[in-house]
């Protein structure tokens, strides 16, 4: 017969070890899951440090959108920055009501069309404007992805990568400006050009009179397209100067003398104020040359009931930095646009003076290209005059 105590001292020590063998691979396992957890954390925080520093490296902002029920985008993440789209945080963006509210008036209803095609599931690439925490209009480049859900039926998230391009859209802008002032001035020697030619078929007599205005139009377009290419070299950063160190006095009075006879056919006088000390600058003497006395000729041409043209030299040393200080001051009419003196094309043509209209704007590049600056100032008096800040060498 069975012993019952036995037989009961049997299944339990069974029941004991069966229960310490599932302990063990329950336990084996939850190891392997631990180590397995903590080798993922260390490959997550490995990745993050790299998307940071990718981020980091590249100049657009990346917002991850979750669909409300309403279906209005709800930021979930952000690219790792301490300011965001606009200069806001993410934050003050919750605080004024969401993205949308920095989107510009204007591109209201575009914005909405862009979020509606991206809840269609389709990627889409556009450029809006917003206003920015300095209340400053920018232009961002907008590309937005979308995220389906995993029955790829509804799209639920869309990633919004964002790029600042309003100094691109100023560049095209001006680009733009440029090609169509570039087209007018370019239409009357042309027009001139063609009515020569009709003229010359007709009347044969007047040969060397339609010969001598050809040579003139001619002329003018040749210098009209050195210039333009030179201007595009600047622009292009294809230009390169050799400074050295110059007496500033010594150029200068080379250069005056240069353009005496130009100014006394406009019964003007040039002058010269300067220190009895030598100043020394560091320049390039034939591109500075060149860009002063294009800034010399513009005032000896625009002078108006004046008898001189005063070109004064002073030391400016509580300047940061140091720097020698050109001034070209003439009398003439106040133009109430100086901050355009030097656009491409701003002032071409005007009665008696023939210029191409590229002569400032390659004046200011050229100053430029030696770490220096040029403005321009007009008073309503008939006080004009330009100022050119050099380094000292």
């Amino acid at each position: 017969m069975a012993d019952p105590l036995s037989d009961n001292h049997t299944r339990l020590k069974q029941l004991v070890t069966r229960r310490t063998r599932q302990s063990r691979r329950f336990y084996t396992r939850l190891r392997r899951e631990t180590r397995a957890r903590k080798q993922l954390e260390v490959t997550v925080n490995h990745l993050e440090a790299r998307l940071s520093t990718l981020l980091q490296t590249i100049d657009e902002f990346v917002i991850l959108f979750q669909f409300s029920p309403q279906g209005r985008p709800v930021p979930q993440w952000q690219s790792l920055s301490t300011t965001g789209l606009g200069g806001y945080t993410r934050a003050e963006l919750a605080q004024l009501g969401g993205v949308e509210k920095l989107v510009h008036p204007a591109d209201r209803k575009r914005a909405e069309e862009i979020l509606r095609t991206v809840a269609m599931g389709e990627r889409i690439t556009a450029d809006i404007r917003i206003v920015d925490k300095d209340e400053r209009v920018r232009w961002v480049r907008l590309r937005q992805v979308p995220v389906w859900d995993e029955t790829h039926t509804n799209v639920t998230h869309f990633y919004s990568f964002s790029r600042d391009i309003t100094s691109e859209r100023h560049e095209i802008d001006q680009q733009g400006h440029f090609l169509s002032n570039a087209i007018h001035e370019l239409a009357h020697p042309v027009s001139n050009l063609t009515l020569r030619l009709y003229l010359m078929q007709r009347q044969a007599g007047n040969m060397s009179e339609h010969l001598e205005m050809l040579e003139s139009v001619t002329g003018h377009l040749r210098l009209m397209v050195e210039q333009m290419r030179e201007l595009a070299y600047i622009g292009n950063n294809q230009v390169f100067v050799q400074p050295k160190p110059m007496i500033v006095q010594r150029f200068l009075s080379d250069l005056i003398e240069a353009h005496r006879p130009q100014a006394a056919s406009r019964n003007l006088k040039l002058t010269l104020e300067t220190s009895q000390d030598p100043l020394e600058v560091f320049i390039d003497p034939q591109s500075i040359s060149r860009a002063l006395g294009y800034l010399i000729t513009d005032a000896i041409n625009t002078s108006v009931d004046a008898q001189e043209v005063l070109i004064q030299v002073v030391e400016q040393p509580d300047q940061a930095p140091t720097s020698i200080e050109i001034s070209i001051h003439h009398h003439g009419p106040h133009d109430a646009n100086a901050g355009d003196m030097f656009t491409p094309f701003y002032r071409s043509s005007q009665g008696d003076v023939v210029r191409t209209g590229l002569e400032l704007a390659i004046a200011k590049g050229l100053i430029e290209l030696h770490g220096a600056r040029v403005m321009f100032h007009s008073d309503t008096d008939g006080h004009r005059e330009f100022r050119v800040w050099l380094l000292p060498a």
